[in-house]
């Protein structure tokens, strides 16, 4: 039960940036204006987390049942594969091993070229060679992605499984989710808030695998699969402390960089000073928009219960979680009536 409250409560919006980031932002930047920036975010975060698990949960539902003592040998992650080989006609399996591999060089190509342009824009570039020609950055790019697809290979080979890889990788994002929501709605948050906030996920989450290298029984648990939520808390509560204590001890960002953004986007929260800067009036974070917030995450939990109760023939948890859903939606209605509803652009904002 503190393992799924755990996951329910905290890891939704404490590990990674849940305002989106990369890939999900340069689709949001796509769109054609703000309202279909926020409803295509609204329609991805239904579909994401709502439609997609369930195929394969059921699937993982079904493997308990059909193949309980070859899911032993195979471990949890062997049991998606071996109901392919078991249930799949011919034809059908290789549709679905090619669908897999697409899937697969798909999101493998995508983070190359990501953390390529991030070494290449953001580091190399402004603080290495900025004055080279573009074929340069071209070539350096080329070699960025071929080190990050070697590292990615090396780091495959020593991985055992797969749960290991991404509850580390979960270690080392758990506590960031904060400072980035709070970024859009308070003007105090800085470079320095993210920065410390990303460096003290990785420093205590690193401290605790040395530790358990080093066999100390508390960080071994912390380390194993059973003390990962328990590992997740701690993270999160000490890059809290860390991020806001960098946050009040450094300079804000200046100004007029920040009356820029505020006059672009027009945030709601704690933007006063900004705001009177600005000349305009500041967007209060008033109870519509915490109803839209609360009813976005009720309808994607009200909405998963529902689906689940649809697949499986459950007739009350089809009910429940669709007045659920049903009951969050109105709370996301309010919030899009408080982003679009009261806003006034002159010519000159705009």
């Amino acid at each position: 039960m503190f393992a799924f409250l755990t996951y329910v409560l905290v890891q939704w919006w404490a590990v990674g940036r849940p305002d989106g980031e990369g890939y999900i932002a340069q689709r949001i930047l796509a769109t054609k204006d703000e309202r279909n920036a926020v409803l295509s975010f609204l329609w991805f975060a239904f579909a994401h987390y709502v439609l997609r698990p369930w195929w394969w949960i059921v699937v993982a539902l079904v493997s308990l049942l059909l193949m309980p003592k070859m899911l032993k040998p195979l471990g949890d992650e062997g049991a998606y594969p071996a109901m392919m080989v078991k249930l799949l006609p011919p034809g059908a399996l290789g549709i679905m091993v090619a669908a897999m591999l697409a899937a697969f060089m798909s999101t493998m190509d995508t983070h190359m070229n990501w953390a390529a342009s991030y070494l290449v824009n953001d580091f190399y570039r402004p603080f290495i060679k900025p004055d080279a020609d573009e074929r340069h950055y071209v070539l350096v790019g080329r070699i960025a992605t071929a080190v990050i697809l070697a590292l990615g290979v090396a780091t495959a080979l020593v991985t055992e499984r797969v749960e290991a890889a991404w509850k580390l990788l979960a270690g080392l994002n758990a506590g960031i989710g904060l400072v980035s929501i709070l970024r859009w709605l308070w003007w105090r948050v800085n470079a320095w808030s993210e920065i410390s906030a990303m460096a003290t996920a990785l420093v205590v989450n690193s401290a605790i695998y040395l530790l358990a290298w080093l066999g100390n029984p508390t960080a071994a648990f912390l380390a194993a699969t059973e003390g990962f939520p328990l590992r997740l808390l701690i993270i999160v509560v000490l890059v809290q402390v860390a991020w806001v204590l960098v946050t009040l001890a450094t300079q804000p960002e200046p100004m007029e960089k920040l009356v820029t953004f505020y006059r672009k986007v027009r945030p709601p929260g704690w933007w006063k000073p900004v705001a009177e800067a600005a000349g305009l009036p500041a967007e209060p974070l008033d109870r519509r928009w915490l109803l839209g917030w609360i009813g976005g995450v009720v309808l994607i939990y009200g909405g998963l219960v529902a689906m689940g109760g649809l697949l499986l023939s459950q007739v009350h948890w089809l009910l429940g979680g669709g007045i659920t859903a049903a009951l969050g939606l109105i709370g996301v209605r309010a919030g899009l009536k408080a982003v679009f509803g009261e806003r006034r652009f002159d010519a000159k904002t705009a």
